[in-house]
């Protein structure tokens, strides 16, 4: 199966960094914000593929600390798989 597609992580965190002097720097998370995965993927008869399809995905996801016992952990997301003459 031939097949090509795309990827895009959109990140609107705020960092900080550390430069410890000698040529290592630190980075760290200033908010908390969840980050979103898209993509986008295609095969078809152009490509001498078996199977013609387009496949869209997206998932938003991220990580919070309420205290320091609880550290929460979550992601949502969802595909469409879309064939042709549907």
């Amino acid at each position: 199966m031939h097949a090509i597609g795309v990827e895009l992580r959109i990140d609107p965190n705020k960092f900080r960094a550390i430069d410890w002097g000698d040529g290592d720097i630190s980075r760290f998370r200033d908010t908390e914000f969840p980050l979103m995965d898209l993509g986008f993927k295609y095969s078809g008869k152009k490509f001498n593929s078996t199977y013609e399809y387009r496949k869209f995905s997206g998932s938003l996801y991220g990580q919070n600390y309420i205290n320091s016992f609880f550290y929460v952990r979550y992601r949502i997301g969802g595909e469409l798989l879309r064939h042709p003459g549907e």
